[in-house]
């Protein structure tokens, strides 16, 4: 996955397939609901 895309994501430039969403959850070690849950 290239960083450029990984970057429009995060700035929520980018939506992200569900498939898209567990690979990143899988190389971050962590579980996908953690990559969607509302900060605070």
């Amino acid at each position: 996955m290239h960083r450029a895309y990984v970057g429009s994501i995060e700035r929520a430039e980018q939506n992200v397939t569900l498939k898209t969403l567990a690979q990143l959850a899988g190389r971050l070690g962590v579980d996908p609901a953690d990559l969607i849950k509302p900060i605070g």
